[in-house]
């Protein structure tokens, strides 16, 4: 007897799926071989034989559980492989290949296995693709700062899928077809609890990679690296390329050339300042770099500042400025660079 088999040309993996009287085979053949495919297994050969040992095979006595939805090409089969369980995805050409398909595993399904049909209702027709949309928009603002072209086409093109399957499901919710095991709630509860942690975790896995990239690419990557000791002058300028803030501000609220300014660290702040620092930047305290310069650094630093446009009036939050510091400190050089037209 001929087995019962369906091809999908459109494509190249899981493309073949056979049913024997005692599981479901699903094979990936490559397009030059599957009509060698199709005319042996319109023979009586072993499926084994013809697909090869790297086929799936799905006994219908290990099937967990079956879903189908009307308006999808598509057949999800949860089965058990020893003491965990797997997922599988038969896809067809077309709805009306499906629905034979279906009508013929339904032939060999086991007793235990209970049949129901529900029409979903708008609002879990929706859930999924509402999710979608909400994860893909999350990533795309997560990445917009270290990819912004990449986070915008890919993102855009995604949540365009995604608003269509929306409108689909919620202009016409399937009808949803199922296969369950018959008394098994805390089973189906604990593969929805396992699914809940699978999107905990994957969840977290994202938000470390956004960090550990914002760390190379994102705008606090300077002050990163900066607060590791890792950072070079003649580095500045590959980092703000790649998306580095130059002004970028830590929890004190300073940013790098405020802690070059107070490190006295000529050769950043020359860096910072050549490659677009805010010189007039003020700090929670009201503090700019000069402020810093005159107290904790040199007259080079403040020089360079003061060529750079700071402006020695400003006044900190307790009404001090950077030439109040001067003078205070005695500096006659450094008050003379201040002072100077």
């Amino acid at each position: 007897m001929a087995h019962e088999f369906w091809l999908n040309k459109d494509r190249s993996s899981n493309n073949v799926i056979a049913l024997s009287d005692t599981a479901i085979y699903i094979a990936s053949i490559d397009e030059e071989a599957l009509l060698s495919v199709k005319n042996q297994l319109s023979s009586e050969k072993p499926l084994v034989e013809v697909l090869g040992n790297k086929a799936t095979t799905i006994p219908y006595t290990s099937i967990n559980g079956i879903i189908s939805r009307d308006t999808d090409d598509d057949i999800d089969i949860t089965y058990r492989t020893g003491k965990s369980l797997e997922e599988e995805s038969l896809f067809f050409d077309n709805p009306k290949t499906k629905a034979d398909a279906l009508a013929a595993i339904e032939r060999y399904l086991p007793e235990s296995l209970q049949r129901s049909v529900t029409k979903q209702n708008l609002v879990s027709a929706g859930f999924y693709p509402l999710l979608a949309i909400v994860v893909i928009g999350w990533l795309a603002y997560l990445f917009y700062p270290l990819f912004p072209k990449v986070s915008m086409v890919v993102g855009g093109l995604c949540l365009l899928v995604a608003v269509s399957i929306l409108i689909k499901r919620l202009s016409n919710p399937p009808v949803v077809t199922r296969w369950v095991i018959k008394g098994k709630y805390l089973r189906k509860f604990r593969n929805l609890l396992g699914k809940g942690f699978a999107i905990l975790f994957w969840a977290a896995v994202i938000i470390v990679l956004h960090d550990r990239l914002s760390e190379s690419f994102g705008p606090g990557s300077l002050m990163h690296r900066y607060e590791n000791g890792e950072l070079e002058a003649r580095d500045v300028q590959t980092y703000v390329k790649n998306g580095a803030d130059v002004d970028y501000a830590d929890e004190d609220g300073d940013t790098l050339l405020l802690h070059a300014a107070s490190s006295n660290d000529f050769y950043l702040a020359k860096a910072l300042i050549d490659n677009g620092a805010e010189i007039q930047y003020r700090n929670s305290d009201g503090s700019t770099a000069l402020h810093y310069a005159v107290q904790y650094g040199g007259p080079e630093l403040v020089e360079l500042l003061i060529t750079a446009g700071a402006d020695p009036s400003t006044k900190d939050n307790q009404g001090v400025s950077a030439m109040d510091y001067a003078r205070d400190s005695d500096d006659e050089m450094i008050i003379g660079i201040l002072s100077s037209p």
